[in-house]
């Protein structure tokens, strides 16, 4: 199961949870026009959209985004801003986004000092493009934000030891920032990301919610059962994006290929897909058929 149950927090609680939603662009509307920013998420060719494909674009997304929102207040998240998918995203707007979820209650913290004792785990979920080999956030206007960047906000807003950064980078290679983080050394710090730093992120089209792969088995997984016995778990098949964790706190001692991390999320890592046949998926790395369910029931 990927996410911990949480207890109802209340208001004397020392921990909480809050989590900024970023969609990050699809297009660029500066370019004039629905133009593609330089990395595109999906395979097919986005030169030929039409203003209604644009359109479904858009309602999808924020469709995508009420459901991503009411997975994490499930788990106990308080949601302090959530921006779905859209036409155009600047890297400035997103960095103020970033410097007002970190610092979102300094007044209180100057106030009380010493005696200010909430631990909060930050979580940030972003789902717009990733640059090839870096693994970068890509912004419209061809703007990236890199690893250390965000690192450096994180560093800039000066939360205490107690605090927690979890970072889900739900983009085309993502992989690629683990390596980083791991000489960074930065304390209580989780990072998923959805694939490996030479695999693309998929958005998988079958009429489900939300349509990422990667949130779609934390989104299955959770609402297959209110009561989880842990008799149902997904297996992953998709053949061309292996998800990959990197947590400085907990290590998969067991060899199960998953930890539990602060925030109740269950950060998972797929080494090898599970064969299913080419009937079970139908998907082409170039061309334009994007559909399957690319995950399997098991029962135990």
């Amino acid at each position: 199961m990927p996410w911990k149950k949480q207890k109802t927090r209340s208001g004397n609680s020392n921990e909480r949870c809050v989590a900024l939603l970023l969609g990050g662009s699809i297009y660029d509307e500066t370019a004039g026009g629905a133009s593609i920013v330089r990395y595109g998420r999906r395979r097919d060719d986005e030169t030929r959209r039409t203003k209604k494909d644009v359109v479904k674009d858009n309602f999808l997304w924020e469709r995508d985004f009420r459901a991503l929102t009411s997975l994490f207040e499930r788990v106990g998240a308080t949601i302090f801003q959530s921006v779905p998918t859209a036409l155009h995203c600047s890297k400035l707007d997103t960095i103020e986004r970033i410097l007002s979820f970190f610092t979102f209650d300094d007044i209180e913290r100057q106030q009380k000092g010493m005696a200010y004792g909430k631990a909060t785990t930050f979580i940030i979920y972003w789902c717009g493009h990733g640059e090839p080999n870096t693994g970068n956030w890509s912004f419209s206007e061809d703007e990236m934000m890199s690893c250390t960047e965000l690192i450096n906000l994180w560093t800039l807003a000066n939360r205490g030891v107690r605090d927690a950064l979890t970072i889900i980078s739900d983009t085309c290679f993502s992989g690629a920032w683990i390596d980083e983080l791991r000489t960074q050394q930065v304390p209580n710090l989780a990072y998923q990301a959805a694939c490996h730093s030479d695999e693309t992120a998929w958005v998988v089209d079958d009429r489900n919610v939300p349509r990422s792969l990667l949130m779609r088995k934390f989104f299955l997984e959770l609402l297959e059962d209110a009561e989880f016995t842990e008799d149902h778990i997904y297996t992953w098949t998709c053949p061309s994006q292996h998800p990959i964790f990197f947590c400085d706190y907990a290590d998969d001692d067991d060899g199960k290929g998953y930890v539990v991390v602060k925030g109740g999320l269950r950060f998972f890592t797929v080494d090898e897909h599970t064969e299913m046949g080419q009937n079970y998926y139908d998907a082409e790395p170039n061309g334009n058929v994007r559909h399957g369910k690319f995950l399997k029931i098991d029962k135990k």
